[in-house]
């Protein structure tokens, strides 16, 4: 990418950062998993590098097939270790106890569904996205569903108050409000 698209991932990176985490921050238990997380985020950047390789020789509906294949395989590679195995098999004999115990109602089976739907379509469209721009870009454009987040969760907390129990005073306001700035400069660094 060229050094401005550079910036404008680097703010928006920045930006998704702050949003995330409590400041000032007053203990190293922040980054416990820490290890774990950053290895998972490498190991995303490859495989949507790789995305964005096969859908620029291959076409989007060929590469979108193959990836899913291969995604299926290597999901499936995780059967040849013991440990995982065992803990595959062993949510799924959970999951029949639960079935049996508890009816399901229509509106939450309306909304399991729901649910499924929309994760569907939310890796369709961003893999079309990748295939249309760059992966880099799109995964740094991922940041502004902090601001979403941010916008749902302060609308539904005046009406339901007693469901967020977190007390936002006015520097958390004021972190939150500034991520989201800095994000906006992303997004205008990014489509300029």
């Amino acid at each position: 990418p060229s050094g401005r698209i550079l910036i404008g991932i680097i703010f928006l990176v920045a930006g998704g950062f702050l949003v995330s985490f409590d400041l000032p921050i007053r203990s190293v238990k922040i980054f416990k998993g820490f290890s774990y997380s950053l290895l998972s985020g490498i190991f995303f950047a490859i495989a949507y590098l790789l995305f964005d390789y096969v859908y620029k020789s291959g076409g989007f509906l060929n590469g979108f097939i193959w990836t899913r294949i291969g995604l299926f395989i290597g999901g499936l590679s995780l059967m040849t270790f013991p440990f995982f195995r065992k803990d595959i098999i062993s949510s799924f004999k959970g999951g029949e106890k639960k079935k049996n115990v508890r009816k399901k109602k229509i509106g939450t089976i309306a909304i399991f569904i729901l649910n499924k739907i929309f994760g569907g379509s939310s890796s369709v469209l961003i893999n079309l996205a990748i295939s249309l721009s760059s992966a880099s870009l799109v995964n740094a454009l991922g940041s502004i569903q902090f601001v979403f987040v941010l916008a749902l969760a302060a609308l539904a907390s005046l009406k339901y108050n007693h469901i967020f129990e977190e007390k936002l005073y006015f520097w958390d306001w004021a972190q939150k409000i500034g991520a989201i700035a800095i994000i906006a400069v992303g997004l205008v660094f990014v489509s300029i």
